[in-house]
């Protein structure tokens, strides 16, 4: 998997594929109001060639609470770490993200990892 992003703790704004606002027109924090529009906090989101991966904190650890494929060509990462991400999937939902000035701190995401790899130790043979 090539990550493009990975953003914790996250503030994500998702909606409904027939939300009428843009998607470059969405706001985060404070989330843009309307029916057909949810928001996310302490989260963790993960944008991959063509993936999404929205990530929240739970009793049991961490669950992935929205994947879903994008399209790659709304994908719009802001350079300002601060400044408000977003993208559209596949289906047309609208999602828009930002880093939160949170610290996250005691949540299980900031040892999560996405990239589903295992570590080897060489035999010592």
């Amino acid at each position: 998997m090539q990550v493009h992003q990975d953003v914790f703790p996250a503030i994500v704004l998702v909606t409904t594929p027939e939300f009428p606002t843009p998607a470059n027109e969405l706001s985060a924090a404070p989330p843009t109001p309307g029916d057909g529009a949810y928001q996310v906090n302490t989260a963790r989101v993960v944008v991959s060639n063509n993936r999404v991966l929205i990530v929240r904190d739970s009793n049991e650890g961490p669950v992935v609470v929205f994947s879903e494929d994008i399209d790659p060509l709304s994908y719009f990462k802001n350079p300002d770490r601060k400044g408000t991400s977003y993208l559209e999937t596949s289906s047309g939902k609208k999602i828009a993200f930002v880093k939160d000035s949170a610290c996250g701190c005691g949540s299980r995401l900031r040892s999560w990892s996405p990239y589903n790899y295992m570590s080897s130790v060489k035999d010592p043979g």
